[in-house]
């Protein structure tokens, strides 16, 4: 939804396949500079993404970043739209009891006291977002063709690193290189 002074207010839904989850999305968009013949665009998001219908999970996302791109047209009706950006991301999680006996039925599951029954059950230690931020660099390409839309990105994240509670030491974690494409109707 457009708002005044070059905002937008966006929300999306997906659902995680193979599973009874889903993940829902809002984000606040705004223009610094926009629409530029020279100048490429330059505009900022906040999002937060929450998962939805998980019974031991409570895992909410968000992010800030900045993103640059030029918008070229090409024969009136297709454009073509290449940027790159930065995002800061946090993601924070709690757990209930997990049961990892996927035998046992969802009602049995339920009937268990942890922890005097609790074998194969566990809780995982809280995450907090403020602990847990990352930083992701990203590139792609995005065509316009009417309400025909496709694109394509790439993405590199750095995952940081943590402190081991039982040994003390602190554990570095790999980076992440990824490549996403869409296709999809834009009306």
């Amino acid at each position: 939804k457009g708002l005044p002074f070059s905002f937008e207010l966006g929300a999306r839904a997906s659902w995680l396949e193979k599973s009874r989850m889903g993940a829902g999305t809002v984000e606040l968009k705004g223009a610094l500079n926009e629409g530029g013949k020279y100048v490429p665009d330059i505009g900022v998001r906040a999002s937060v993404t929450k998962l939805l219908n998980t019974r031991n999970f409570d895992v909410t996302t968000g992010g800030l970043d900045v993103g640059v791109g030029k918008q070229f047209a090409i024969a009136g009706m297709v454009t073509l739209t290449p940027y790159l950006g930065y995002n800061l991301g946090f993601t924070g999680a709690t757990s209930s009891s997990v049961d990892f006996l996927p035998s046992r039925s969802l009602a049995d599951s339920d009937q268990i006291q942890v922890p005097a029954e609790g074998k194969n059950f566990s809780v995982f230690d809280e995450v907090l977002a403020k602990d847990n931020t990352h930083n992701r660099f990203y590139a792609g390409l995005r065509f316009i063709g009417g309400y025909f839309t496709m694109g394509a990105e790439f993405s590199y994240t750095l995952l940081g690193s943590f402190t081991d509670q039982v040994t003390g030491n602190k554990v570095n974690i790999g980076s992440v290189l990824a490549f996403n494409a869409t296709i999809g109707l834009d009306y």
